[in-house]
Parts: structure tokens; sequence; C-alpha cells
């Protein structure tokens, strides 16, 4: 199967040229990740630190979105409860996150 590309001047000089392609061949046929393995090796493994990161900084405000969303739902009484449960939740959870530090710490320094 042969490939079409437009070859007006310039194409080529694009930096996401070979990512633009169907078959992600570029000139000479080896694309920018083809002939740099380990860019894209570097890029595809800092995925997952980068997506948790904007999850953790944008916490406070899909949160908030959440609570305003099942507050106008709920009665006098189950607001105190839902309150009552995230007093207690969340410094239970940041204590989780702090004995699941030191035991990981721990166990990295006996192996």
């Amino acid at each position: 199967m042969e490939i079409k590309r437009n070859t007006a001047k310039g194409d080529d000089d694009e930096p996401c040229f070979a990512f633009a392609t169907a078959s992600g061949q570029g000139r000479a046929g080896a694309s920018h990740v083809e002939g740099h393995p380990e860019r894209a090796e570097k890029l595809v493994a800092r995925w997952p630190e980068k997506y948790s990161r904007a999850v953790l900084i944008a916490s406070p405000v899909w949160l908030y979105q959440i609570w305003a969303f099942i507050v106008p739902g709920l009665t006098r009484r189950e607001r105190w409860y839902a309150i009552g449960f995230l007093g207690a939740a969340v410094p239970l959870f940041f204590a989780g996150i702090f004995a699941l530090a030191i035991g990981y710490t721990l166990l990295c320094q006996h192996l």
C-alpha cells in the first residue's frame, strides 16, 4: 500500500511531520521517533507521572464541583454526616499515605 502525501514545499521541514503521516514515516523513511527511540521512551515513561501531578493539582477544583453537585440533594442532617465523614476521612487518608511512605522507605533500606 502506497501512502500519498502532500509534496508541497515545506512539508518535510515541519518538526511534527513524521507524526502527521499515516505511516509515521518522514524523510528518507525514518520518523523522528524511529530515529531516536530513547526520546519516545522517555516521553511515554513520564506520562503517568505528569497525569498524576495534574490530577493532584486540580483536585481542589473537581472535589469542590462534586461537593457542590451533591449538597443540594442532602438534608441538613445528612450534610452534617457528610462533613463529619470528610473530617475523619481526610486525615486518615493522609495518615495512610504517610505510613505507606515510611513502610516503603524502611523496605527499601533493607533490600
